[in-house]
């Protein structure tokens, strides 16, 4: 299983998705199964990751966030990792609005090295 607590992570790709950017930062915490996220850069003000990690490492969770435009989104995500040669993760990330539209995107996000970054959270 993928241990999440205190991994940072970036987006690498994301041409579907003007409010996640690669400025975009995700903080994740686990306890068990729960794992949770907090992010923020790019155009999203705020946003949270609640969710469940498998034997596989794969998370399947709920988000929202609220962009500096004063909108706000949630819906479905679902991660599924892999880890690198550097042993640090990359995840592929798919995820569906909640607003009626059931608009999917899917895109990368890396994990960062975490010395780089004190504990926000």
């Amino acid at each position: 299983m993928i241990d999440y607590h205190n991994k940072v992570f970036s987006c690498k790709n994301n041409k579907d998705n003007e409010d996640i950017t690669i400025e975009t930062l995700f903080f994740y915490k686990q306890n068990g199964e729960i794992v949770q996220a907090k992010y923020f850069g790019g155009n999203v003000k705020y946003g949270e990751i609640i969710g469940l990690v498998n034997e596989q490492g794969s998370l399947q969770g709920s988000f929202c966030h609220s962009t500096y435009t004063s909108q706000s989104y949630g819906g479905v995500c679902m991660f599924t990792p892999k880890r690198m040669e550097d042993t640090r993760v990359v995840l592929l990330v798919k995820w569906c609005g909640a607003d009626g539209k059931n608009i999917e995107s899917e895109w990368l996000m890396e994990e960062l090295i975490k010395e780089a970054f004190p504990p926000l959270f």
